[in-house]
């Protein structure tokens, strides 16, 4: 009956690293054909967990690789664009950041490359050339990338000043832009006619926003209804700015759900609107008072039916709901 064998870590290492068979056989009283048998064992499950792990690096450095090749001028202002990987990135977020998170980046591609040569180095002798050639890819390709950020850093590095100017320079652009698109006219003589305020401007962010808003409900309304036409009976101006509100609204409780901020019908009870009625009348005036002189303040569209519509249902229970009144327990 054959002895049974109790291998041993200790064994197993010896086995893989001898030249010798037939002595670790004599050494642990075992037959050649044993020893010879298990060290071919060793040798295929070790090739085999080396090749997995060569794979795995080839997939994830190559999917990297060719991401950031897709973010290189990736930016609408077209500068340098093999210099600065990532200029926009750089105006958000200053020199100093951008030069510190670009350190990172070349820290980390070092560590990844030297993980690859420590691949190389512990399983030299059992890599074909198939496995060794993916190595020796993988490796060039991690340099290539490391370059294109040691570039970078080096010539921001050196151009710390005027790269800092023009980072101004490009925020004051865009302030300055902002203004003067959303520059609005205060009517005087005329103010009776015209009203309180007047857009003078075709890019004015509030009237882009209105005219986009109300191309979408048009779109959505002519999908509903199979028409290709907006217009149906019945249909006025107030009602279609009504429903383009209403569409506003309920994006913006939307989207703030998805960005993990508060939105107040999710924090306040349902008979809001009764206990606001049962406030004393001097503070139920002055948030009143102080919601509708903002929406003044800040639409052109003062029809009362429009602006009834908007501060009951979004103006008046955000103001409460900041104020801290009528939240649930």
């Amino acid at each position: 009956m054959a002895r049974r064998i109790n291998w041993t870590d200790e064994m197993f290492k010896e086995l893989l690293e001898t030249t010798n068979i037939t002595q670790f056989a004599r050494k642990w009283g075992m037959s050649y054909n044993s020893a010879s048998n298990k060290r071919d064992i060793l040798l295929t499950e070790n090739k085999k967990e080396v090749k997995e792990e060569i794979e795995i690096i080839d997939k994830d450095e190559k999917v990297t690789l060719e991401k950031q090749l897709e973010d290189v001028n990736a930016t609408q202002i077209s500068i340098v664009p093999s210099i600065i990987l990532n200029i926009d990135g750089l105006i958000e977020k200053g020199t100093k950041v951008y030069l510190s998170e670009t350190m990172n980046n070349i820290s980390t591609l070092d560590k990844s490359i030297s993980d690859i040569v420590h691949v190389l180095e512990g399983e030299y002798e059992n890599l074909n050339e198939k496995d060794s050639s993916i190595l020796a890819k993988n490796i060039g390709m991690l340099r290539v990338k490391r370059r294109m950020y040691k570039n970078e850093y080096d010539f921001l590095n050196n151009n710390r000043i005027n790269c800092d100017a023009f980072i101004k320079f490009i925020k004051d652009i865009r302030e300055y832009s902002k203004k003067v698109c959303d520059s609005r006219y205060n009517t005087r003589v005329l103010k009776s006619e015209l009203g309180r305020v007047r857009i003078t401007s075709e890019n004015n962010s509030e009237l882009v926003k209105l005219r986009e808003q109300v191309k979408q409900l048009e779109h959505e309304n002519n999908v509903l209804k199979g028409k290709s036409d907006s217009t149906t009976d019945g249909d006025t101006y107030v009602n279609r700015i009504l429903r383009l509100e209403k569409f506003r609204i309920k994006q913006e409780r939307k989207n703030k759900r998805e960005q993990g901020k508060p939105v107040w019908s999710d924090n306040m009870v349902n008979n809001w609107k009764q206990l606001f009625e049962e406030l004393d009348s001097e503070t139920k005036s002055s948030i009143l008072n102080e919601v509708y002189t903002k929406y003044r303040e800040g639409n052109a569209l003062h029809d009362k039916e429009i602006m009834d519509y908007i501060v009951w249902n979004d103006m008046l229970p955000n103001t409460l709901f900041t104020k801290g009144y009528f939240l649930k327990k």
